[in-house]
């Protein structure tokens, strides 16, 4: 991806599709109003992208993306869907992700489990 492209609607841009490329790498996302992003299918790798709070809507799936979920994630202020299925993530989830919205639908990589993910968190409830 160009680094100019950062530039365009870097204001104003809400939708972003980038799906079933070849992206290798991407730098920063900058655009402050970005509600829509979708890179999903990419050849995309290394840690997760520091996502913009005004996202409701991450579908990074099917890329080559490592380590831990980042908590910059606990950042965004109403997210609908959140797919980081088909990555090579690691480590543990940040609890925050229980807080989203009721309505928001979350998919990990098959190895984490709901009952996995907040075993933690209810035990300590109980």
């Amino acid at each position: 991806i160009p680094s100019w492209i950062s530039e365009i609607g870097k204001d104003s841009l809400s939708y972003l599709n980038l799906s079933h490329n070849f992206i290798t790498k991407m730098k920063q996302i900058s655009w402050k109003n970005l509600g829509y992003l979708d890179l999903r299918s990419n050849l995309l790798q290394g840690p997760l992208l520091v996502p913009p709070s005004s996202l409701r809507v991450i579908l990074i799936l099917n890329n080559q993306f490592t380590g831990e979920i980042i908590h910059s994630i606990c950042d965004i202020i109403a997210l609908d869907v959140l797919d980081l299925s088909n990555n090579r993530l690691s480590g543990t989830i940040p609890k925050c992700i229980g807080n989203f919205s009721p309505w928001c639908q979350t998919k990990w990589p098959s190895r984490w489990s709901a009952t996995t993910l907040f075993e933690e968190e209810f035990s300590s409830k109980v």
